[in-house]
């Protein structure tokens, strides 16, 4: 990535994925000291795109942590699938979850003057709130300046000026200053460097502000088996809203309830579920004769999978499915308003867009993550790279934690030669990541 001027301040980026913190980092007046990212194909792409070749381990990093050099700055969005809700959340007790392990050995070897990490919300609950608790912990003792509760983002929240985009993907970061009281430790509770209440949405259009083609390769259209369902459940919204002039309900249709009896081993199912069948029981019942027309006229029982026999409205008062969002996901197809996108997973749940019947490319999905035009992912199948795009941090959320953080720790950092370097490379950065993007060019720095 081409910059306007020599970078002020070194970072090392962990967990690097397809470089959303350096491009980040970049932006504000940073360089690379060291990055590291054991999958081959993210790595591939990083190098492609940034001229650095991250090919490392994160834990062959800790066992030289001492000899890392002169850096200021530790990222990493550390692995999130043992706290994800969409995985078995087993959290520290599987071996991704043990990785900051690594990131304390690193601290501890380097000592760098500022910290930031990004995770899931789902570290900071409550059935992670003693992992969560613990990295604080840790970072206290080692002399850091911490929030006690975690910063949260998403890139819908942030103006398009300052490099926000119409993706709704709130993700916490936890961001430190070394900045150690008497004994080294330092256990002030300062209030986190960002919040969901410091954005505020602008009104996103996605075909202008993503921006979204009506014309791609045919390869990105929905298939003949996927327009069925749709055109199935578009019938039951055309209905409900023509029969009854209301919106649909919010919770989950689920057409295996709809029954006019409770279903055998209803009194041994949990609370939840016992709430959420007797809801599909009188949905049927307010418009049972259509409804079991329906069921019967598109054979929704016998050739629909169960995960398209679920379907979730999200888009209010709208009245077609075609004018949303559609996610064909594992729980169910759920529509949502066009105003901007779910978030992007690692999983294969490309969003269609309705209007145009097709699904969001590839590089429309880097664009949601703050990726510029001429970025260019490595040869590979587009399976890897929305995998990488689900897995990647936003670049303009990145930009904005950082800077909302260093203006919190202000009085730190102006104290310090190195603090000084980092505020001056933020100080003649644009406010806006994507300006520095328009000189991005592919490989335009050789590999180190």
């Amino acid at each position: 990535m081409t910059k306007k001027s020599q970078p002020t301040f070194r970072y090392i980026d962990l967990f690097a994925g397809v470089g959303g913190f350096a491009a980040a980092l970049n932006a504000l007046g940073g360089e690379v000291r060291l990055a590291a990212e054991i999958d081959e194909l993210a790595a591939a792409t990083y190098e492609a795109n940034l001229g650095h070749n991250p090919r490392r381990n994160v834990i062959d990093v800790a066992k030289n942590s001492t000899a890392l050099g002169s850096y200021q700055v530790l990222t990493g969005g550390f692995p999130c699938q043992p706290f994800s809700k969409s995985g078995a959340q087993k959290g520290t007790s599987e071996p991704r979850g043990t990785l900051f392990g690594e990131i304390e050995k690193i601290v501890n070897g380097s000592t760098p003057l500022l910290i930031v990490l990004e995770n899931v919300r789902n570290l900071a609950g409550p059935r992670h709130r003693e992992e969560w608790n613990r990295i604080i912990n840790f970072l206290r003792h080692a002399g850091y300046r911490v929030a006690s509760e975690p910063a949260e983002f998403s890139p819908h929240l942030l103006s398009k000026s300052q490099g926000g985009r119409p993706h709704h993907r709130v993700r916490i970061f936890i961001t430190a200053t070394y900045n150690p009281g008497p004994g080294g430790h330092n256990f002030e509770s300062p209030p986190p460097a960002v919040t969901l209440k410091s954005g505020i949405a602008p009104k996103w259009n996605l075909v202008s502000d993503l921006p979204l083609k009506e014309s791609v390769d045919s390869r990105y259209g929905i298939t003949t088996q996927e327009r069925l369902w749709i055109e199935a459940w578009e019938k039951v919204v055309v209905r409900w809203k023509s029969e009854y002039s209301e919106k649909l309900p919010g919770f989950p249709l689920w057409s295996d309830y709809w029954l006019r009896d409770r279903p055998s081993g209803f009194e041994s199912m949990p609370q939840w579920k016992q709430r959420f069948v007797l809801r599909n029981m009188d949905f049927y019942m307010k418009d049972r004769q259509f409804l079991d027309e329906w069921l019967e006229n598109n054979r929704v029982r016998e050739e629909f999978p169960n995960s398209r026999r679920k379907f979730e409205w999200q888009a209010g008062d709208l009245d077609s499915i075609w004018k949303c969002l559609i996610q064909m996901r594992p729980s169910g197809i759920r529509v949502k308003s066009p105003n901007y996108v779910p978030t992007l997973v690692a999983l294969n749940q490309t969003p269609i867009y309705g209007p145009f019947e097709r699904r969001i490319t590839e590089l429309e999905a880097a664009s949601l993550q703050g990726f510029p035009e001429n970025w260019q992912p490595n040869p590979q199948s587009s399976t890897a790279t929305y995998k990488q795009m689900g897995n990647a941090v936003n670049i303009g959320v990145i930009a904005h934690v950082f800077r909302e953080h260093c203006k919190r720790d202000l009085d730190v950092l102006s104290t310090s030669a190195e603090g000084r370097r980092v505020l001056e490379g933020l100080s003649n950065s644009p406010e806006n990541p994507d300006e520095v993007f328009a000189s991005w060019g592919h490989k335009v720095r050789p590999p180190n």
